[in-house]
């Protein structure tokens, strides 16, 4: 199949690329601006999900007024696996600041910098929240836990998967004036702006229960996870803070980096996973490790590459 492309169109897709803006939304404003028939636009979606600035380099070169870009001819390339060489440094769009000190000091609170590690970009906390919000969060949440789903990577949406048996409450972005404060200091302490982060979740893990390796970016090849991007674009970092003491198991695990975390109330755990190409470190993959014995408190939040809007 082939489109013709001019090259004020070819700049605006690569401007729209550099500024983090979804292939859902490229594809929305191309066909609200007849920029060709709907299939060929979706062909050129498909080639920018896979391809990215690779395709629109290559019609940028092109001199003439409307050149024909043959879409077939770029070659697919499976984003869901790093496109770098396994020698190339990961250096992450979001490290965390002042990690490479012994402590982090957020408006007069003293937070230990505990471990880090370099792939992924790692970096293990303590006193990120004391005893009392760690109990407070607890308390808060008992009486409105769920089971938690995973993104349905085909459907969209959200369904019930056997490899995360957590029970957890979603709360929105500043629902309380204290989740507010506590919010703001996560912000103060990541570096990433408020706006940036997902609601917080308190998740809950029972005897047994476990959330086996996964990755916490979108894959974009999956339809049903790709158009979680219109809402601000991908997740870049997450922030898990432990709430309680876990009698034994439920650490999380990074299987590939041979990196564990184990539980404690106060404790936090920040990795960054993507790159400023929005590339994702392989040793990234991680899980919670099921509890064996007594339950396991978090709190978890999420950052994304823009500002992120709620889906309701």
């Amino acid at each position: 199949m082939e489109i013709s492309l001019s090259r004020e169109l070819a700049g605006w897709l690569q401007q729209q690329l550099a500024a983090g803006m979804a292939i859902p939304e490229i594809r929305a404003a191309l066909i609200s601006r007849g920029a060709a028939p709907e299939a060929a636009i979706d062909r050129l979606c498909v080639n920018l999900r896979d391809n990215g600035f690779k395709l629109t380099q290559a019609i940028a070169r092109h001199d003439g007024a409307l050149q024909p870009v043959v879409l077939d001819a770029v070659p697919r390339v499976d984003t869901r696996a790093p496109q770098r060489q396994a020698a190339e440094p990961f250096a992450p769009l979001h490290p965390l600041p002042g990690a490479d000190a012994n402590r982090i000091e957020i408006d007069g609170r003293d937070i230990e910098v505990l471990a880090t590690l370099a792939s992924p970009h790692a970096v293990v906390l303590d006193g990120v929240l004391d005893s009392r919000e760690c109990r407070q969060l607890i308390a808060t949440s008992q009486g409105r836990l769920k089971r938690a789903l995973v993104v349905d990577s085909e459907r969209g949406g959200d369904r019930v998967d056997e490899r995360r048996t957590s029970e957890l409450v979603s709360y929105a972005r500043g629902e309380t004036p204290w989740l507010a404060e506590i919010e703001r200091r996560i912000a103060r302490l990541t570096g990433i702006p408020l706006e940036h982060g997902e609601g917080l979740q308190v998740m809950r893990y029972g005897p047994g229960a476990e959330y086996q390796p996964h990755f916490d970016h979108f894959d974009v090849a999956q339809p049903g996870q790709a158009e979680h991007l219109a809402y601000g674009g991908q997740r870049v970092a997450t922030l898990v803070i432990y709430l309680n003491e876990v009698e034994a198991g439920g650490a999380t695990v990074f299987p590939e980096a041979g990196f564990s975390v184990v539980p404690a109330r106060g404790r936090a755990l920040y990795f960054a996973y993507t790159d400023a190409e929005g590339r994702c470190d392989p040793r990234a993959f991680h899980g919670g490790a099921p509890v064996e014995q007594g339950e396991k408190w978090i709190v978890t939040r999420w950052f994304r590459q823009r500002p992120y809007q709620t889906l309701a």
